[in-house]
């Protein structure tokens, strides 16, 4: 062979393995996917792969670096400039695994051990400057910086919400946002409501010595410093166990799976949450609204750990068949659906600016807020979550509130 024609070759085994790559991650995340899986979609063997890559790790870099695209493109000179980002999303949607991929990718690299996480927050801070920069060409905005954050904000966590309430159109609901920001774009079908779904059952019962209940305890702070760091799938029972300072059968006892202990997890996740919140029943829309900003400024300060467990398994469990994608879609339908009730309230009391439509602005909120965090996770010092929420609240409630 001709030594031209050896090196095509190579290259065309390299990017066999690239797409072979992308579309299992895409398909069911990257801790889920073994490289002896993508030597196979690629039609290659296992140590014909490791000839071209050297470790997973290695590949997903590529995988992120191809995806680091610029995120908008430049319209005709007659085209609205926020109209760009909605054409971007429907590129987006109608490129298949695109959303899957890049939401899945941002949960990979929160932790500052990734090895991506200095790309993908390279990445944030490029699209925060490129969207400012859109917004303060087309004027629209007194603070374009502060926009742009929010804006990327709400754009990944719809997309990731469309991961697990399909109903949700990406460009449609950014073309809602964007109109009530006073944008010009094209316009967009009303953001319909989202019904809310059953609560899930507990998990287990806690042991009634208060020996159990202690022991419990332990494998549960275990379990959330574990799955925070390395996800569902990156994390082994036998690894939880040593950190919880207990047996592997100890810890069986307590809890059946590694799936029922996830779940016990998420659900202690949220009873702290809850309590964090600690708004009690009754409270009026406009105060429950306001005592989410200051949840979301205490997150930040006290609770940097549970952001970390949310986000890195909210983008894993993206995947259909991840132990947690049924708990995820339940929290988003029953928390989009209680905000938007909350917004649709201030609406009835004439407490919402003209012009804004409570369910849109229940499912802007959380995707909101989720984006944040991200963002926040690749960027303490940048980004402060709560700040950029309540500039949003203000914006939304109508100026008597």
């Amino acid at each position: 062979m001709r030594v031209g024609g050896r090196a095509e070759s190579s290259e065309r085994t390299r990017e066999l393995i690239i797409e072979a790559a992308t579309s299992r991650f895409a398909a069911r995340g990257y801790r889920a996917t073994s490289l002896r899986e993508i030597a196979t979609a690629a039609g290659i063997s296992h140590p014909g792969l490791l000839r071209h890559f050297t470790s997973k790790a290695d590949l997903l870099g590529v995988v992120v670096d191809r995806l680091s695209q610029p995120v908008i493109a430049e319209g005709g000179e007659d085209a609205p400039r926020l109209q760009w980002f909605v054409d971007a999303a429907r590129r987006n949607a109608a490129t298949p695994g695109y959303v899957e991929l890049f939401s899945g990718l941002l949960g990979v690299g929160v932790g500052a051990s990734s090895p991506v996480h200095a790309a993908l927050a390279a990445r944030y801070a490029g699209v925060r400057t490129a969207i400012a920069t859109v917004l303060a060409g087309a004027g629209a905005q007194p603070d374009p910086s502060a926009e742009a954050a929010r804006l990327a904000a709400a754009w990944d966590g719809l997309q990731l919400i469309s991961l697990y309430v399909p109903e949700v159109s990406v460009p449609d609901a950014l073309a809602a946002g964007l109109a009530a920001l006073g944008g010009e774009v094209d316009a967009a079908l009303p953001v319909a409501r989202i019904a809310p779904s059953e609560p899930s059952e507990p998990i287990g019962t806690p042991a009634g010595y208060s020996a159990g209940r202690r022991r419990r305890d332990q494998i549960l702070e275990a379990a959330t410093s574990a799955f925070a760091h390395a996800g569902f799938h990156g994390a082994s029972l036998r690894e939880i166990a040593e950190l919880a300072e207990v047996s592997t059968s100890a810890l069986l006892h307590h809890f059946s799976s590694k799936r029922e202990l996830l779940l016990a997890v998420l659900q202690r996740r949220d009873a702290d949450a809850a309590a964090l919140a600690g708004t009690p029943s009754g409270t009026d829309p406009v105060t429950r609204l306001r005592r989410a900003v200051e949840v979301a400024r205490r997150n930040q300060s006290e609770q940097a750990g549970l952001v970390e467990l949310y986000v890195t398994l909210c983008a894993e469990a993206a995947a259909p068949d991840h132990p947690a994608h049924g708990y995820f879609e339940r929290r988003f339908r029953n928390t989009i659906n209680a905000f938007g009730s909350a917004f649709a309230a201030v609406a009835a009391d004439g407490g919402l600016a003209e012009g804004r439509d409570p369910w849109l602005e229940g499912l802007w909120w959380v995707a909101l807020w989720d984006g944040l965090q991200f963002q926040w996770s690749f960027d303490h010092d940048q980004v402060d979550v709560a700040a950029l929420l309540q500039a949003h609240l203000d914006r939304v409630l109508s100026p008597a509130q």
